[in-house]
């Protein structure tokens, strides 16, 4: 019996990182999400801006392609960078208490990516999951005019 669980295992460890479930994609699960947002929130205080606060798991192919397509349109990055400080916590492991205690703050939700938009404070401005961003979900394709609409929107600031 130990030969093939070994063989699972291997051959799982050779699999995850092809899907998104490396240690290495976006999502952190050795960050304190609790510090994290502490920490976005005073950044936020000083430099003016809003906190993009993103729920996902690496082991979620939504979520780490939405990581992905924010970060490949130098357009979508200059309008984070110039209206928001950017948290991802990682909900892969249910277990870590500060993740917890960061989900609490907010309402309840079931799927991921679940994106927030907060205020300096950390007050919650807009529950951006429900916006229609991707114009093909299953394929996990986004529309650029309604994530630059967001992100214009939702910026702190006069709207534009």
């Amino acid at each position: 019996m130990l030969r093939p669980l070994c063989l699972t295992a291997a051959l799982l460890s050779l699999a995850l990182p092809q899907y998104g479930f490396a240690a290495s994609g976006p999502f952190d699960s050795h960050r304190d999400a609790e510090q994290d947002l502490l920490s976005a929130e005073k950044q936020a205080a000083a430099e003016h801006k809003n906190i993009f606060l993103d729920f996902g798991a690496n082991w979620c192919r939504s979520c780490v392609a939405l990581d992905q397509y924010l970060h490949e349109d130098p357009r979508l990055i200059a309008r984070l960078e110039k209206g928001y400080v950017v948290v991802l916590v990682d909900v892969g492991v249910w277990s870590n208490k500060p993740t917890k205690a960061v989900m609490q703050r907010y309402p309840k939700f079931k799927g991921v990516p679940h994106l927030l938009i907060l205020a300096p404070d950390g007050r919650l401005l807009h529950d951006a999951s429900r916006d229609p961003i991707a114009v093909d979900p299953k394929r996990n394709l986004y529309d650029y005019d309604a994530v630059a609409a967001l992100f214009d929107k939702w910026a702190p600031g006069p709207q534009k």
